[in-house]
C-alpha cells in the first residue's frame, strides 16, 4: 500500500488524465492541507485447489481493485463540491488524482489514478483545536506512473 505524506507532497485532482500528468496544471486543482494519501492496489488473486492435492494447482487473477483514502485538514472555509457535487443524487463526477511525492516539479515522479470516484467523506473534530480533519474514501480503475 503506497502511503505518501510530507512537506513536499502535492496532490492534484482534475477531470482529465492529462490535467494531472502534464504541466502546466491548468485544468486541475491542488488538494489543500493534505496530511496523507494512501491506496491499495489489489489483483484479487485466487488460489484453486483440487481434491487429493496438498498444494493449489493454479493461482488466477481477478478484477483489479484500487481503493484509497485522503486525509486533510478542513477549516470550514472551503467547499466540498469538488468531490461530492452540489448535493445532487445523480451520477458522481469522474476525477483523476495526481500524486507527486517530491512536489509537482519538472523531472519528478508522479503516480496518477484513473477514473476516480469519491464515496464516503467523514469529518473529525478534536477538542482544543479549530482544525477539523476530513477523510475522503475513493475508488479508482487504473494507476499510471511516470515523471513530469
Amino acid at each position: 500500500m503506497p502511503t505518501y505524506a510530507g512537506f513536499q507532497l502535492e496532490v492534484r485532482v482534475g477531470t482529465t488524465l492529462a490535467s494531472v500528468t502534464t504541466s502546466p496544471f491548468t485544468d486541475s486543482k491542488p488538494v489543500d492541507a493534505i496530511q496523507k494519501i494512501s491506496y491499495d492496489y489489489d489483483q484479487k488473486l485466487e488460489r484453486h485447489e483440487s481434491t487429493g492435492l496438498r498444494i493449489p494447482y493454479a493461482i488466477t487473477e481477478g478484477i483489479i481493485d484500487i481503493t484509497g483514502n485522503i486525509e486533510r485538514f478542513w477549516t470550514g472555509s472551503g467547499t466540498d463540491s469538488w468531490y461530492r457535487g452540489a448535493n445532487e443524487t445523480g451520477s458522481l463526477t469522474t476525477y483523476y488524482i495526481g500524486v507527486y511525492p517530491n512536489g509537482a516539479v519538472s523531472g519528478q515522479p508522479y503516480r496518477a489514478l484513473d477514473s476516480v470516484k469519491f464515496g464516503k467523506s467523514g469529518k473529525n473534530h478534536k477538542p482544543g483545536s479549530a482544525l477539523m480533519t476530513d477523510s475522503l474514501d475513493f475508488m479508482a480503475i487504473r494507476e499510471y506512473t511516470g515523471s513530469l
